[in-house]
């Protein structure tokens, strides 16, 4: 437990003023934290480092639609962090004051274009995106700790700063661009497809390599969904290398729902996950409700790349208006150093307006 930061304390604001600022929205943004570690996770006895960070960001953005469908929404995003670092490993000074700031300014660009073909409504929708900023200098002595599971794909690809967290930046000047079709039907069927890329003015060697974003040319992203029935939806997301559009990444799953049972199947497939190591999983749940309250649950995650079930679950559910409870018997098959496969019983509640939680014995 000791190379497991304490989170103490954790502090976020935001400011939106309600009249408009230059015709658009501006947001003030304000955040803090600090993390004290005992144990640094990778030598044995060493003193864990220690940081704090404070950051203040501006976010303005506007939109204007013109008369012939095309929207048009300038922004700008102005963003600064201070770190305050400690217990820093020798030989170079043990404790550092960092500032740092980032810049973008830019522009939105979609022309939807819509067209009624009998009980079907069809969307086109080109996308653009064009993002001026500095390039990001990122400071070696501040560690990745809230941006280590970092994807690119459909759900960031216009986004201004597609990093999750603080400690990484997306930076420089770049180009996104995509499109996205999408058919909807009176009967509430529909589907969509979207395909899109990055490109950058150079090479940003701190964003990770395994995400395809890093390079001057992105790997290309394609997603699609779809509800062909009612109660049955599924999705797909991939990147494809750029050069000759070979699998790098591939998620897909699907959703069922019925009066009284629901289920999902997922599926993942990575060339190179976060940790470093190549991995195809699959993730299976099902439930089936013997009453309006009672039923039975089932979940599994299995490794395919190793040719096993990760983890096994398999329970009873009550629900009703206010909560969830479950009790799960659950097999866990993974390995935590020295330690190897453990079984539990698991009590969890969710409760309407006040989350989730999980009780392990």
């Amino acid at each position: 437990d000791a190379v497991f930061p304490t989170i103490a304390p954790l502090i976020e604001g935001r400011w939106e003023p309600r009249s408009r600022i230059a015709g658009g929205r501006l947001r003030l943004r304000g955040s803090a934290v600090l993390l004290d570690r005992t144990e640094d996770p990778l030598v044995v006895g060493a003193a864990g480092i220690d940081s704090a960070r404070a950051t203040a960001e501006l976010d303005w953005r506007r939109a204007l639609t013109f008369s012939t469908g095309l929207r048009v929404e300038p922004f700008v995003l102005l963003r600064g962090d201070i770190y305050s670092i400690r217990d820093l490993p020798a030989p170079g000074p043990t404790s550092a004051d960092i500032v740092r700031g980032f810049g973008v300014a830019g522009f939105d660009i979609s022309w939807p274009l819509v067209k009624q073909a009998g009980t079907a409504t069809i969307l086109l929708e080109p996308l653009a995106q064009v993002a001026f900023g500095n390039r990001a200098s990122l400071d070696p002595r501040i560690q990745n700790e809230d941006s280590a599971i970092f994807e690119f794909d459909s759900t960031n690809l216009f986004r201004i700063n597609k990093s999750p967290g603080f400690d990484l930046y997306e930076g420089g000047n770049r180009l996104n661009v995509g499109g996205r079709a999408t058919v909807t039907l009176a009967d509430g069927r529909s589907g969509s497809l979207m395909i899109g890329r990055s490109f950058r003015s150079a090479d940003d060697p701190t964003l990770p390599t395994r995400t395809g974003l890093s390079t001057r040319n992105s790997d290309w992203i394609v997603a699609a969904e779809a509800t062909p029935m009612p109660g049955v939806s599924f999705f797909a997301r991939g990147r494809f290398d750029g050069s000759d559009f070979s699998a790098r990444r591939i998620e897909a799953g699907v959703d069922v729902t019925t009066g009284r049972a629901n289920g999902f199947i997922r599926y993942l497939k990575e060339d190179v996950s976060p940790s470093g190591v190549p991995v195809e999983d699959i993730d299976i749940k099902a439930e089936v409700f013997v009453s309006a309250n009672w039923g039975f649950t089932v979940y599994g995650v299995g490794d395919i790349e190793a040719g096993r079930w990760r983890q096994r679950d398999i329970g009873i559910v009550y629900r009703d208006d206010c909560l969830r409870a479950e009790v799960l018997y659950r097999r866990d098959e993974t390995f935590n150093r020295a330690l190897g496969p453990s079984e539990s019983v698991v009590l969890r509640l969710t409760l309407a307006t006040l989350g989730n939680s999980g009780y392990r014995r």
